[in-house]
């Protein structure tokens, strides 16, 4: 079988419009070889192959349309921020006309018109995308409240210990509060202002935000992030995801990677450090989150128990 005829060199591994392919001599019928798809209507085409769709049909509608920014779920999307896992499914590409000009009408497109400071925009492989902090704002009027709070800790996120240590947030905790209290009265807001209410600095993931709140909606408060354990050499020889100081209470969510067997080594070396710091560790996995056991106070998932029951044993102790 005879290979495609290759694409011009500009054209090859990205999205492109149709018509400046036509420019560049390339024949009609070439682009509709199964090698290209269209995933926003004829006039884009996009690698057949390509890992990120969207994003390539984007690059394509900004060099067509100046002033298209990549936004909101997509944005999210493009940023890896700690969004909802259904909306990686997604087949729409979301877009702001920057320039607040005509929104774009076409297929798989859900395009909005609003201004974009120049503060508003970022780049990722080159395509013009919000910013982390307004993808934030835009997409809260979409998500709950818990929702909100996963995507906000993952912008705060840093540690002052491990080996994460120094790695900038993406956002500072004063810049939410500020872009919040900025932007009074748009869609999504009151949410936005409630997840920079309970965002907290130090969660690795959206388990441990949901853990956080799970826990703080049952009355177990007083809950930090990021607290160092340190041997009597003075070494640092655990982190908990979620510590009870007051309680010397180590709770560590137990996520898939913890199945691996390197990893349940250090998991077990890392509870008996906690154990001879003088605190006592709790590991909480997934279905600890969603299964109920029935309590003295009624029902309440598998994780509040299990720390009740700590917070117990320590109080006797």
């Amino acid at each position: 079988m005879r290979g495609f005829r290759p694409l011009p060199a500009r054209l090859q591994g990205i999205g492109f419009c149709r018509r400046d392919a036509l420019s560049l001599g390339v024949a009609d019928h070439r682009l509709r070889y199964p090698d290209l798809s269209s995933p926003v209507g004829r006039g884009v085409r996009v690698p057949s192959q390509c890992p990120a769709p969207q994003l390539e049909a984007a690059r394509a509608l900004a060099a067509r349309y100046p002033g298209v920014v990549v936004s909101h779920r997509s944005a999210a999307l493009a940023l890896r921020l700690r969004v909802p896992a259904h909306w990686g499914t997604t087949t729409e590409l979301w877009l702001t006309r920057g320039d607040n000009t005509r929104a774009l009408r076409r297929p798989g497109v859900v395009c909005r018109r609003g201004l974009l400071a120049r503060e508003d925009v970022v780049h990722v492989e080159g395509v013009p995308v919000t910013s982390p902090l307004r993808t934030f704002l835009d997409v809260c009027a979409e998500l709950s409240v818990t929702e909100a709070v996963v995507l906000a800790d993952g912008l705060v996120n840093t540690h002052r210990y491990g080996i994460r240590r120094g790695v900038p947030p993406v956002c500072r905790p004063e810049e939410i509060d500020a872009a919040v209290r900025a932007h009074t009265g748009r869609r999504g807001i009151r949410t936005a202002r409630a997840a920079a209410d309970l965002m907290r600095v130090g969660s690795d993931s959206p388990a441990e935000t949901r853990l956080r709140l799970l826990l703080e909606d049952h009355g177990v408060h007083g809950l930090t992030l990021d607290h160092p354990l340190f041997d009597a050499g003075g070494n640092l020889v655990a982190q908990p995801d979620l510590a009870l100081e007051s309680h010397r209470l180590s709770l560590q969510y137990e996520g898939s990677h913890h199945e691996r067997e390197g990893q349940r080594v250090r998991d077990i070396r890392r509870m008996r450090a906690t154990e001879a710091a003088g605190w006592r560790e709790v590991r909480i996995c997934s279905e600890d989150l969603h299964r109920y056991v029935v309590t003295t106070q009624g029902p309440v998932p598998v994780a509040v128990a299990l720390v009740w029951e700590a917070i117990g044993a320590a109080r006797r102790c």
